[in-house]
Parts: C-alpha cells; structure tokens; sequence
C-alpha cells in the first residue's frame, strides 16, 4: 500500500511538471524548441512581422512586373519612333555665319594681286639692268600669282549682271603678251622687252575696266617694290 501511494503521487507530480511552461531554449515534446515569457513574445511577433512583410514585398515585386510586361508594347513604339525621327539642330542666335561655299573661306583677290604688282614691278628694273636671269624669275612669279588670283575667283559678275571670264582673259594675256616678254627675256632684248612690258599693262588696264575697276589703272613703275636686293649682274657681294 505504501508503495502504489508512492507512484501515486509521483505521477500527480509528472502531471503537475508537465503542465508548467517549459524553459527557454530547452526541448519539449517531439524536439520542438519552445519560447517562453516576454522573450518569446517578442520573437514571435518579430517573426510574425518579417513574414508579413516579405510577402508584401513579394506582392509590389510581381505586381511591377505584370505592369511592365502589359506596358511593353507601348515602349517599344515609343523608342522605335524616337529612333526613326530625325533630330533638329539647335539654333544659336549668336553662332557665327558658316560660308556656304569654298569661296568664304579664301582670301579676297586683291590680296593675290598684290603680289602680282610686286613681281611685275621688279621684272622691270630686273630687264633694266639687263640682269636676265632676275628678270625670268620675276616673269614666272608673276605668271604664278596672277594663276592665283584667277583661282580664287575665275569669274566676275558686274552690277549688270554680265560675268567676266577672268580665266578666259588671263590665258589671252599669257598666251600672247607674257609669251612676248618671256620671248624677250630669252633673247636678252631690252628694246622688244619694254614693248611688250607697255602692251601687258594695256591688257591689265582693260581686264580692270571690264570688271568695273578702270580707277586701277597701271603704269610702268618709277622704282622697284623691293630695296634689298641688288638688280645689278655684276655685284660682286655678298659672295
């Protein structure tokens, strides 16, 4: 009798041990890791919060995508008509003026005649002093300059609107006047060199008032355009 008393009461007290809420962290029934007290609480709503929470961000995520997926169409027509249409420059008020033409950006004739004066000037006082070949250079200097100035502009349009062939009057006045002095220069003639030297200044003058330019009028100069140079053929220095 004592005995079956004695397992009585030790299984009223298994009974009363497995009613009472297990310790943290120590293994109930099945192996399962049982919470408890304020701790647990805490984790628990913590847990119960992220879970929420993930599955709300899963939400935004699949709902951005169905949109972009149903909206595709739209882009593509929009970036596909960006594409096709043709980009319009910026105007700038105060952009500089671009030439329309090569010729905006030579440099004006008279710049090349000029240096058609200054060889022709010393061709003279080369011929003068009978220094030959002095003389053949500045004839060709000249012959390159005036080729020049033609380049830039071959043809002249007057206030009538009739265009000058410059190109066309430049191969005449080679072909014949320039042939002349060349002719000259070789054969060492002062006398046939002058002669020619005068007729080319008369052909100059009229290619000048063709062009509406008869105030340019030539003249057989009075001193060389250059001073540094010595005409003479015979100067002995510098050596």
């Amino acid at each position: 009798m004592k005995l079956l008393k004695k397992n009585t009461e030790l299984r009223g007290s298994a009974r009363q041990n497995s009613s009472l809420p297990h310790k943290c962290g120590v293994p109930g029934r099945g192996g399962t890791l049982h919470l408890c007290g304020r701790a647990g609480r805490q984790k628990k709503s913590l847990l119960h919060s992220f879970r929420a929470s993930a599955l709300v961000g899963i939400g935004v995520g699949l709902g951005l995508l169905l949109s972009a997926v149903t909206q595709w169409p739209g882009v593509v027509e929009m970036r596909a008509g960006a594409e096709e249409k043709p980009t319009r420059s910026i105007g700038v008020t105060n952009a500089p003026s671009v030439p329309s033409t090569i010729s905006g950006l030579l440099p004006d004739q008279s710049h090349a005649m000029v240096d058609v004066g200054y060889h022709f000037a010393n061709l003279w006082f080369a011929a003068d002093k009978e220094n030959w070949p002095l003389a053949k250079y500045y004839l060709e200097e000249t012959r390159s300059h005036l080729n020049w100035a033609v380049r830039f502009h071959p043809v002249r349009t007057t206030k009538a609107g009739a265009e000058v062939d410059l190109k066309g009057i430049l191969q005449a006045i080679d072909n014949s006047l320039l042939t002349e002095i060349d002719r000259a220069i070789a054969n060492k003639d002062e006398a046939k060199f002058k002669a020619a030297y005068r007729q080319t200044l008369e052909g100059c003058y009229a290619c000048h008032t063709a062009c509406e330019k008869p105030f340019l009028r030539p003249q057989v100069p009075t001193a060389p355009s250059v001073t540094i140079l010595n005409f003479d053929p015979n100067a002995t220095w510098p050596q």
